[in-house]
C-alpha cells in the first residue's frame, strides 16, 4: 500500500459520509444559534427591565438543547455503524475477487494450519490436479497428498519459516492423485500471521452492540500457503536432455577412442610401410652413387625408387588427411627461388605428357618474384596433384600450365582437354577417397589427392576453384598471396656433383668422426653403415638403447642416429640417460622414426634430441644435418666443385643489414672469437631469419678460419 492509498475501511467511511452531512449541518446549526442565544440572554441579564422575558428564553432553549441531545444519542451509533457494514461489503466484494483469482489460478493453490496442517482452503487447481472434491480435501492434511513425508520431517522442512530466517521455501516432492497416481511437483511454501484487529478499544466499545463488534474486531491468523506445480512434463524434458547429455558425452568419448584407434592405426601402418621402404630407398639412394653401373642397371635403379617414392607418396598423402581432420596439419614457409621451383615442375610434368602424346604448355604472364616464401613442399604437392590429374584424363590434345601474377598475388591455373567432369560431380570430387573416370583410370590413384589439394589451398589462403564441361575439359585454378622476400640473395639451386668424402675444420684432429648407429632393424643399420663407410666416417652399431649407451661411454661418439622403438631400452630412455650422465650430455642425437606425427617428433625434442628424421631416411637431408653439427666440408666427385654444397648452403642465406656486416668484419679484423661468436649470436636472437648466417660465422670461428671468415662476411658489408 503505497503512502498515499488509504486503507479499506478508510476508503469506505469517506464514500459513506455524504449520506449523515445534512443531519451533521443541522445539529451544528443547533448549538451554534444556542451559544448565540446564550450570549445574548447574558447581556439582557444586566438590564432589570429585560430580565423576565430573559428566563423564558432560556427555559424554552434548554428544552430545545435537552431534545437535540436525546435525538443525537439515538442516532449516532446507527450513523458510525453505516461506513462500518460498507467497509464488511467492500471487503466481502474484494475477497470474492481474490478467490475468483485463486480458483482460475492453474496451479495447485493449499492453505493449511500451522500446527495441525489440516487443509481449510483449496482453490479449483487443486482440485484439477489432485482429483478429489473440496469437501475432500478440506477434511484432508498435508501429509494425506504427500505420504513420503512424516509430520516431523515436514516440521523441520517448514521451521525456517516459522522463526523468520527464510521469506519463502521451495521444495520438489511427489504428490498422490486420488487415483494412487503418483505426481512430480514443486511447491512454494510461505508462512502468514495476520494479528486481531484493535483499531476500536476503549470507550467507544459501548456504542456497538456485539454483533458490530464482532464485525469489527477479527481473531488472528497464522497458517501456511502452497502453491503446487504439477512438474511432470518439466521432469520428463529433463530426462530427456540428461539422456541426450549422457548420450552425446558417451558419442565423444566414443569418438575419441576411435580417433586413438584411428591414430595408433596409422602410426602403426606408417611404421611398417617405412621401415622397408627405408631399406629399399636407402640402397637405391647408394646404387645411384655408383659410377661403376651400366645403362640398363640404373634404368632399373631409378625404376625401383620411382615406384618406392609413389608408395611413400600414398602413405604421407593418408597421413596428411589424418592430419588435416584432426586440424594439426602445420604449413612451414621457407624462402625458396620460384622460377626455378616451377620450371622443374613443368619439366617433370612435361616428360609425363610427352609419354602419353599429348602437349604440355608451360606459361608465366608478367614477371615472377624471384624469391618467395611460403611452404614449398606443400605447394609442390598440390601443383604435382592438379597436373598428375589433368595428364591421367586427358588422352588427347593438351595440358597447359600458366601462372598470372599480379598485386603480390600468384594464381596457378591447370587447364587440360581431357574427358572433363559432369556438373553433378563438381563437388563430390573434393571429398577424399571420391573418383571419377573408368574402372581403369580410377585403379590409378587413391581418390585423396584432390582433397588433400583443396585444404592445403585453404591453409596457404586461397580456395582451390573448377570449371568444366563434359567432352571440353576442366581447369583448376586458386590464388594465394606471394609477396617477394626483400633483402634475400639468390638461393638458385645449381645441380651438385656427388659427395664423396669430407674434410675437417679442426685440424687439431686427424681422426674420422664416428657415429653411432642403433636400431633393431639390422637392414636400417646396414643401409646407414654402408653410406657412412663409403663418405669415410667410423660407425659403431647397437641392437638396443641399453647396448648403444655402453658404447656410447666406452667410445664417446660424434653423433648418435637412433631409431626410438626397440626392445631392453627404446630411444627416448637412452636420450633421456644421455643427458642425465655428466661425461654424455652433451652429445648430439639424432632420432630417425618411421612414426612420423607432430607428437613423436615432439616426444623426441622433450627426451633430448637434438634432430628428428623421418623413415625413409633421404640421404641429401641427412648429409645436410651432419654439416650442421660437425666441423667439415664435403668433398665432391667433381674436382672443380669441392664446395658446391657450401656454396648452395650460403646462397640460400638472409642478407644481414649492412651495419650488422660491417660491425661483426670490425670483430673479425680484431681477431677475438669470443667477441665474434657472442655478436652473431646476439644478431641469431634478435632476427631468427639471420639463423643460417649466424651458424656458418660460428662455425668459421670455432675452426680459427680467420681468411674464409673475412671472405664471407665482406661481400654483405
Amino acid at each position: 500500500m503505497t503512502r498515499k492509498q488509504k486503507p479499506i475501511f478508510l476508503t469506505t467511511i469517506s464514500k459513506s459520509s455524504g449520506k449523515i452531512s445534512l443531519k451533521a449541518v443541522i445539529i451544528m446549526t443547533f448549538v451554534i444559534q444556542f451559544i448565540m442565544m446564550m450570549g445574548l440572554l447574558a447581556h439582557l441579564s444586566f438590564h432589570e427591565e429585560h430580565q423576565a422575558n430573559s428566563h423564558t428564553i432560556i427555559i424554552l432553549f434548554l428544552f430545545l438543547f435537552a431534545f437535540l441531545m436525546i435525538w443525537i444519542s439515538k442516532n449516532i451509533a446507527r450513523w458510525i455503524a453505516q461506513p462500518i457494514e460498507t467497509l464488511n461489503k467492500a471487503t466481502h466484494i474484494e475477497l470474492l475477487k481474490f478467490k475468483k483469482t485463486l480458483d482460475m489460478t492453474l496451479d495447485c493453490v493449499l492453505m493449511f494450519d500451522a500446527e495441525t496442517f489440516k487443509i481449510f482452503y483449496v482453490n479449483q487447481g487443486a482440485i484439477n490436479q489432485l482429483g478429489y472434491q473440496t469437501k475432500e480435501l478440506l477434511q484432508m492434511t498435508l501429509l494425506e497428498i504427500n505420504p513420503y513425508f512424516t509430520q516431523e520431517q515436514i516440521r523441520q522442512f517448514l521451521n525456517p519459516l516459522l522463526n523468520g530466517s527464510q521469506p519463502t521455501l521451495t521444495l520438489e516432492s511427489i504428490h498422490q492423485h486420488k487415483n494412487t497416481t503418483l505426481i512430480q511437483v514443486e511447491t512454494f511454501f510461505q508462512y502468514i500471521e495476520i494479528p486481531p484487529t484493535h483499531f476500536l478499544k476503549g470507550e467507544m466499545e459501548s456504542f456497538f452492540n456485539k454483533k458490530t463488534k464482532a464485525a469489527i474486531l477479527e481473531k488472528g491468523e497464522f497458517f501456511f500457503v502452497a502453491i503446487v506445480r504439477d512438474i511432470t512434463e518439466r521432469k520428463r524434458a529433463e530426462a530427456k536432455l540428461q539422456h541426450a547429455k549422457i548420450s552425446a558425452e558417451e558419442a565423444q568419448k566414443a569418438a575419441e577412442v576411435a580417433n586413438k584407434a584411428k591414430s595408433a592405426f596409422l602410426a602403426n601402418m606408417s611404421h611398417e610401410l617405412r621401415t622397408p621402404l627405408n631399406g629399399i630407398l636407402g640402397y637405391t639412394q647408394i646404387l645411384k652413387r655408383d659410377k661403376t653401373l651400366t645403362e640398363k642397371q640404373k634404368e632399373g635403379i631409378d625404376i625401383i625408387h620411382r615406384s618406392s617414392e609413389h608408395l611413400l607418396t600414398l602413405i604421407n598423402d593418408i597421413l596428411d588427411l589424418s592430419k588435416i581432420e584432426a586440424g594439426k596439419l602445420e604449413i612451414n614457409p621457407i624462402n625458396f627461388h620460384l622460377p626455378e621451383f616451377l620450371q622443374n615442375i613443368a619439366d617433370l610434368m612435361k616428360m609425363r605428357a610427352e609419354q602419353k602424346s599429348i602437349d604440355f604448355k608451360f606459361e608465366i604472364l608478367y614477371q615472377l618474384p624471384i624469391i618467395v616464401h611460403t611452404d614449398e613442399k606443400r605447394l609442390r604437392q598440390v601443383l604435382l596433384n592438379l597436373l598428375s590429374n589433368a595428364v591421367k584424363f586427358t588422352e588427347k590434345g593438351n595440358v597447359s600450365f600458366k601462372i598470372i601474377c599480379y598485386e603480390g598475388k600468384i594464381r596457378f591455373e591447370v587447364e587440360d582437354t581431357g574427358i572433363g567432369i559432369p556438373i553433378d560431380q563438381l563437388k563430390m570430387i573434393f571429398s577424399p577417397f571420391q573418383q571419377i573416370g573408368d574402372q581403369q583410370q580410377q585403379m590409378e590413384g587413391t581418390g585423396l589427392g584432390l582433397s588433400i589439394s583443396k585444404q592445403l589451398v585453404e591453409i596457404m589462403g586461397g580456395q582451390l576453384q573448377i570449371e568444366s564441361l563434359i567432352g571440353v575439359g576442366s581447369l583448376f585454378w586458386f590464388e594465394i598471396l606471394l609477396p617477394e622476400v626483400q633483402g634475400a640473395v639468390n638461393i638458385k639451386r645449381t645441380q651438385q656433383a656427388t659427395i664423396i668424402g669430407y674434410k675437417r675444420f679442426d685440424h687439431s684432429k686427424k681422426l674420422p668422426f664416428t657415429l653411432l648407429i642403433v636400431d633393431d632393424k639390422w637392414q636400417n643399420r646396414a643401409f646407414l653403415i654402408n653410406l657412412l663407410k663409403d663418405l669415410g666416417f667410423r660407425t659403431l652399431e647397437a641392437n638396443d638403447g641399453k647396448e648403444a649407451l655402453i658404447l656410447a661411454q666406452e667410445h664417446y661418439p660424434d653423433i648418435i642416429i637412433t631409431d626410438l622403438v626397440m626392445p631392453v631400452m627404446d630411444g627416448f630412455e637412452l636420450t633421456r640417460q644421455i643427458r642425465k650422465s655428466a661425461h654424455l650430455k652433451n652429445l648430439i642425437v639424432f632420432a630417425d622414426s618411421a612414426n612420423v606425427f607432430e607428437q613423436q617428433q615432439q616426444s623426441c625434442r622433450e627426451a633430448g634430441c637434438q634432430e628428428f628424421i623421418g623413415k625413409p631416411i633421404r640421404t641429401e637431408i641427412l648429409l645436410n644435418l651432419l654439416q650442421k653439427y660437425l666441423p667439415l666440408e664435403w668433398i665432391y666427385d667433381d674436382s672443380t666443385s669441392t664446395t658446391s654444397s657450401q656454396k648452395e648452403t650460403e646462397s640460400q642465406f638472409i642478407a644481414p643489414s649492412s651495419e650488422q656486416a660491417s660491425t661483426l668484419f670490425n670483430l673479425i679484423m680484431g681477431g677475438n672469437i669470443k667477441k665474434i661468436i657472442e655478436n652473431v649470436e646476439q644478431i641469431e636472437q634478435q632476427e631468427s631469419k639471420l639463423s643460417p648466417f649466424a651458424q656458418k660465422v660460428k662455425r668459421l670461428a670455432k675452426s680459427f678460419e680467420m681468411s674464409k671468415l673475412k671472405e664471407f662476411v665482406k661481400p654483405y658489408i
